[in-house]
């Protein structure tokens, strides 16, 4: 049986696909950040951010140092922000007179949250914009590398 081979125009697609499903997927995200993906088990906040980490892998190979080293700034902000001010954590709350820890939502955390990941999502698709689609040539087919 003759092995098949793969053109750079078939790679090309599967990661069309794959740049696709990711940025669906963030728009639907996008749509109520603050529920709990029951499927997945994590908020969708925390979903977005992996997806938005996924998404910049696939253009990871083409960015300058210094883009690297921005991102990874973001990655680590992020990351450290979720660690102390997730927007879902436990709090000190009174029940029947005293006070018990309970899973909270701080409205306050969340909006830094969603702020911090819209200014990371544009980052992401700026840096797609810069390499991957600037290496689609005319008849927008990926060009081989």
């Amino acid at each position: 049986m003759p092995e098949e081979k793969k053109s750079p125009y078939q790679e090309g697609n599967f990661q069309l696909n794959r740049l696709n499903d990711l940025q669906e997927r963030i728009n639907s995200l996008n749509l109520n950040l603050e529920n709990f993906n029951e499927d997945i088990q994590q908020y969708n906040y925390k979903i977005k951010f992996d997806c938005l980490n996924t998404l910049y892998s696939e253009v990871a190979p083409c960015v300058t140092p210094k883009e690297k080293k921005l991102v990874n700034k973001y990655i680590k902000a992020i990351t450290e922000f979720l660690s102390f001010k997730n927007p879902h954590r436990l709090g000190n709350v009174f029940v029947n007179y005293k006070q018990e820890k309970q899973m909270c939502f701080y409205k306050e955390d969340f909006e830094k949250t969603k702020k911090h990941l819209f200014v990371y999502e544009l980052l992401i698709k700026e840096l797609l914009h810069k390499y991957f689609r600037s290496s689609l040539d005319e008849e927008n087919k990926p060009k081989d590398y």
